[in-house]
């Protein structure tokens, strides 16, 4: 009886002067904080209370939710807190497969990653999947699973992929020219969103962002071959859900310039009197196209860009008498020229100089205009 009785003893003194409660021994993890630390470098037994504070709050590092359930109940709801520290989805029998364990131990390796399930059963076995296979990172296994967390009165949600992106931009350019694309999406739950481009030729796809759900990405691409390119691109949230493709063709060939202008108006006319002009230019390629003016006169100007084959009229004054070459040259949105086209404007034309005298008597001498009025009758 006393052998007894002093074994009891020793075992009591043993652990108060380890400081460690009777419970440890069975659990192994101390009661000195409310985050328990984790045993022989395996997972660490966490509550749905601590959880919602380790994942509030970054300032202590990032956490991150791994949610092991079958898809459909993912879809049902799921842990509801903010970026970045928002939950993600990796099923248990993903996590059973030779190449889902090393795709996650790959995606995941360094972090600090939080798997929870329905009750959490299913949370413990990943767990111990991922400390077996020797995980770089830390583990924690959520108690009670999402279950826990709904008691507990914590907030969880649903979610929906965003909207297949709008694509925006050139549908027409030429080899080793950069062109200019917008791309934009919505999400219902106004989520982060990332954007999916490939430009179907030698490039890499990829993933880009986030972004605001509702912000529009301006990217530029260079196709250096000719040829017919079919732009692709999708979007996701910041849960990996996937929106449906978008599509845009473009056409990629060598450019043409446009055709010379032809240029019709007046042949001449009087110094200080506004003329109109004629200018239209095709483009071969069916580009938008702008015209330069010289007018002669030390006048130079350049019009907006209006279509292709459209007739444009332009008004001018010529100040001083004298022989003035008009001339004129398209260039479209490509910045490719046309040869000049040239017009001659005489002011006055010589021919009009006895019907400008003519007009000038005239106006002085009255009766000779009724005169010849009453003569025309």
């Amino acid at each position: 009886m006393k052998k007894i009785i002093v074994a009891t003893c020793v075992i009591g003194l043993m652990l108060v002067f380890s400081g460690l409660p009777l419970n440890a021994i069975t659990s192994g993890y101390t009661s000195e904080s409310s985050i328990p630390q984790k045993l022989n470098d395996c997972h660490i037994d966490i509550t749905v209370h601590d959880v919602w504070n380790l994942l509030n709050n970054t300032g202590n590092g990032i956490q991150i939710p791994i949610d092991v359930r079958f898809k459909y109940e993912w879809n049902e709801g799921f842990i509801d807190t903010p970026y970045p520290e928002h939950p993600r989805w990796y099923s248990l029998s993903m996590l059973k497969t030779e190449d889902g364990l090393q795709a996650f131990m790959d995606m995941y390796a360094g972090e600090d990653v939080i798997l929870y399930c329905k009750a959490g059963s299913r949370s413990l076995e990943g767990s111990q999947i991922l400390c077996d296979a020797g995980f770089i990172g830390t583990v924690y296994n959520m108690l009670g699973g999402i279950n826990a967390w709904k008691a507990g009165g914590y907030p969880i949600r649903t979610n929906t992929e965003p909207d297949a992106p709008e694509i925006n931009g050139s549908l027409k350019g030429g080899p080793g020219e950069e062109l200019t694309y917008n791309f934009s999406t919505t999400d219902a739950e106004a989520d982060g969103v990332y954007f999916w481009i490939d430009w179907n030729d030698s490039t890499t796809p990829e993933w880009t962002g986030p972004f605001a759900h509702d912000e529009e990405i301006t990217l530029t691409h260079i196709w250096e071959e000719e040829g017919t390119y079919l732009i692709k691109a999708k979007a996701k949230d910041i849960f990996d859900e996937e929106s449906e493709l978008a599509e845009l063709v473009v056409s990629i060939v060598e450019n043409q310039p446009p055709t010379a202008p032809t240029i019709d108006g007046p042949l001449g006319g009087k110094p200080g009197i506004e003329y109109e002009y004629t200018f239209i230019s095709t483009d071969l390629d069916g580009d938008p196209v702008m015209y330069s003016i010289d007018w002669g006169d030390y006048n130079t100007e350049w019009t907006e860009f209006v279509d292709s084959s459209e007739e444009i009229t332009l008004k001018h004054i010529w100040i001083e008498e004298g022989e003035y070459t008009v001339k004129a040259k398209a260039k479209d949105i490509h910045d490719a020229e046309s040869n000049w086209s040239e017009f001659e404007v005489t002011i006055p034309r010589h021919r009009l100089r006895f019907y400008l005298w003519y007009e000038w008597y005239l106006e002085r001498f009255p009766l000779l205009e009724r005169l010849f009025g009453m003569i025309k009758v």
